[in-house]
């Protein structure tokens, strides 16, 4: 490889979630590992649709009166979560991180035929291909940067069954892709009914750095927390998790720890400590140190394996696919839990971690295969 090849990162940076920052943060560091004489840099790439700025007021339409009540008391309710304490300590957290681990383009950019100095420019992980999401942007397809090489690393369309406009995006854009990796199985199937080709399924990036690299590079701080605790990382109100997380916690003898506040979960919360506002390295930190974890989230998922915690899961009522495709790659979907009736025995708690990491070392030497052969650039 030369050392003047330059790679731009094409994903989902900038928004104040602890999975789309992270495993930003991982598969640059996963490909710094590959070849570290090489330039790799987060491409500043804003759309609308990612807007972290101050929420503007919607205007008044008196033609329409009961809407532009709802979008008012909206405006004020977005505004008064913007402006809180723990919302404004919490966005300094996510841009520390961003300034002093990531290594984000100097150039910002909001149009995608301005992203053009790049040798090689991937696109992924997180849902870049979810047009729900993205409101239809095609930059996520790499429909950019004409002159490089184009390579998706488990990209995700976050549910199993594509719209109508992603088949179509499929067909333009995913075509023309050089090397194509996703990050579900289904989404593997379905690239295939379209295209008619094989496509890789490789790991989420967080997986692709061991528990002992993330202790390293990120700074693990002493917890205000002295006493062994369960984790709960929620992504929606969910009963059976919060019914299992109180279960659990009970005969175990644990503390109740949560990672977020909700207003409308707050009545199922009755955790012992909530952490509304640290960021993504007080996130890692506190899966680092839980002696259990309950979670509907799939970096949740992915940390408690990586990090060898016992957990039990709940799949999220729409984002359930790569959850699923997770547990059943590495045979684990006993842990999932699907209603509030489930049996749980404490002999059940502790996960059978036989084989688990032996399977998981083997696709991550996979994912990082199939980007080392994406990188050589011809």
């Amino acid at each position: 490889m030369k050392n003047q090849f330059k790679i731009g990162i094409l994903t989902f940076h900038k928004v104040d979630n602890y999975g789309a920052v992270l495993q930003a943060y991982a598969l640059k560091k996963a490909i710094e590992k590959i070849d570290r004489r090489l330039k790799i840099e987060i491409i500043d790439y804003s759309p609308k649709f990612v807007d972290t700025s101050v929420p503007t007021f919607p205007g008044i339409d008196l033609l329409k009166p009961v809407i532009s009540i709802f979008n008012f008391l909206r405006y004020l309710w977005r505004l008064f979560i913007y402006f809180r304490f723990s919302s404004i300590k919490k966005r300094k957290a996510f841009q520390a991180f961003r300034s002093n681990m990531m290594s984000i383009s100097p150039q910002f950019y909001n149009l995608k035929n301005d992203i053009i100095n790049y040798d090689i420019i991937i696109t992924g992980s997180d849902q870049v291909w979810n047009t729900d999401i993205t409101k239809g942007d095609s930059t996520y397809y790499l429909n950019c940067c004409p002159k490089a090489k184009k390579v998706s690393y488990a990209a995700s369309f976050g549910h199993q069954n594509l719209v109508t406009i992603e088949k179509e995006y499929v067909k333009k854009y995913v075509s023309r892709i050089d090397c194509v990796s996703v990050r579900e199985t289904s989404a593997v199937e379905e690239i295939k009914k379209i295209l008619g080709k094989e496509v890789m399924h490789v790991l989420d990036p967080t997986l692709l750095i061991t528990k002992d690299e993330w202790k390293k590079n990120i700074c693990n701080k002493v917890l205000p927390i002295a006493d062994s605790y369960l984790l709960i990382y929620s992504l929606e109100l969910n009963q059976t998790l919060y019914k299992t997380a109180k279960v659990v916690a009970k005969k175990l003898n644990l503390k109740i720890v949560e990672i977020g506040l909700n207003g409308l979960r707050r009545p199922y919360q009755q955790a012992d400590f909530i952490f509304n506002c640290v960021g993504p390295q007080g996130f890692i930190n506190l899966f680092l140190n839980a002696s259990f974890i309950v979670t509907n989230s799939f970096h949740g998922l992915a940390f408690s394996v990586n990090f060898k915690k016992n957990f039990y899961c709940a799949p999220h009522h729409t984002r359930a696919a790569r959850m699923l495709s997770l547990l059943t790659i590495l045979k684990l979907k006993d842990r999932l839990i699907l209603n509030q009736n489930a049996k749980l025995n404490k002999e059940n708690f502790s996960v059978d971690f036989t084989g688990v990491h032996e399977k998981l070392q083997q696709e991550r030497d996979k994912s990082i295969l199939f980007l080392s052969k994406a990188l050589i650039h011809e």
